[in-house]
């Protein structure tokens, strides 16, 4: 996920201030939350940050998911209107994220902190339908459904059409099998 980059940088801009690991726990989980479910408080109060500039990472985060998705849909011309309901339908998603803090060593010169991410499978559940939805677009283009549509209405119409797939799998989301990632800072 690219998600993680913007966690990591999250994670370095703040401090932990006492060598404990209740408060590393804390402050890698507030970090976690303030990334992928907007939970901004905690992270703040922890770190210092203002509320603003946390939410300024986290939609930093959900542009480049915005952008990974156009990319992955062939979207050539992304309005932002519709970047702006791709990055609604990532909320939704992500604010269904599920981690856990595994381990937590102190080095002596900081702390190597194992943490576990369950892929969220809505692409997996989704994909059938999605592929389906593709099919019958590109039927009625071919049957010129879309002829009276300019090139911006023609992609947020294919836009819509994948998002709204996505979002009837919401209530069904799950998770793939958990994957580690290993993160040191100090």
């Amino acid at each position: 996920m690219n998600f993680l980059v913007i966690i990591m940088l999250l994670i370095l801009t703040g401090c932990v201030n006492d060598n404990n690991h209740i408060e590393v726990n804390a402050y890698v989980d507030s970090a976690m939350d303030a990334m992928y479910k907007g939970n901004f408080i905690k992270y703040s109060e922890i770190t210092g940050l203002e509320i603003n500039k946390v939410e300024e990472i986290y939609m930093n985060g959900l542009n480049i998911e915005s952008n990974a998705f156009a990319n992955y849909f062939d979207i050539r011309n992304l309005t932002e209107e519709m970047q702006n309901e791709i990055i609604n339908l990532y909320k939704s998603i992500y604010s269904k994220s599920k981690y856990e803090i595994e381990n937590i060593n102190d080095s002596g010169n900081g702390y190597l902190v194992d943490i576990s991410i369950y892929p969220i499978n809505i692409i997996s559940l989704a994909y059938n339908d999605i592929l389906l939805y593709i099919d019958e677009f590109n039927v009625k283009t071919f049957n010129g459904d879309f002829d009276n549509l300019n090139d911006e209405e023609f992609e947020n119409e294919y836009v819509k059409g994948i998002i709204e797939v996505m979002k009837r799998y919401l209530p069904e989301i799950g998770y793939s099998e958990k994957n580690y990632y290993y993160r040191s800072f100090t």
